[in-house]
């Protein structure tokens, strides 16, 4: 089977980031969980769910985010603010936590944000992470995955493992 073309890879990946079309505003839960929305700085995360959901206004975004509770802002990959959905808090949060020999990067106080949403380390979900990550930036690398998180590349080597090994 022949390599990727540099056109296929773009393609797959602009759908994968639901970036090909425009899509409904009720589908704002499934955009925002393709891999997360980054809110940095303030307002980011609205302007990229308006860009794939132009019919999604910032009152709907700020509706399922404050309100609804549908959405949830919480220090995630990179240390950086993301939106995401709720149910799946366990998969942008737990995959954060180093194991024992591996170093804090960004997220030290991961744990406070896992505390306060009352959620328990998922193992499993480290698995989801990475797929998503594969999904939408794929193809790709460990290192790739270390960048994207802000973890060390020990520990996204491990990750990585898990799934694709």
């Amino acid at each position: 089977m022949p390599d990727p073309t540099v056109e296929q890879i773009r393609s797959f990946r602009l759908h994968a980031h639901h970036l090909d079309a425009e899509y409904d505003a009720a589908q704002a839960k499934e955009l925002v969980g393709a891999c997360g929305m980054q809110n940095s700085p303030p307002g980011a995360w609205e302007a990229a769910l308006f860009n794939r959901a132009p019919a999604c206004h910032l009152s709907d975004a700020t509706r399922m985010l404050s309100q609804d509770k549908t959405l949830v802002q919480a220090w995630s990959l990179r240390g950086a603010p993301y939106v995401f959905p709720a149910d799946e808090s366990a998969t942008f949060l737990s995959p954060l936590v180093p194991s024992d020999d591996e170093p804090w990067a960004y997220t030290n106080g991961i744990g406070l944000a896992i505390g306060a949403l009352h959620l328990e380390f998922d193992a499993d979900a480290a698995k989801k992470l990475v797929r998503k990550f594969i999904h939408c930036y794929g193809p790709t690398t460990a290192n790739a995955l270390a960048g994207w998180m802000g973890c060390s590349g020990k520990q996204a080597r491990r990750l990585w493992h898990e799934v694709v090994c």
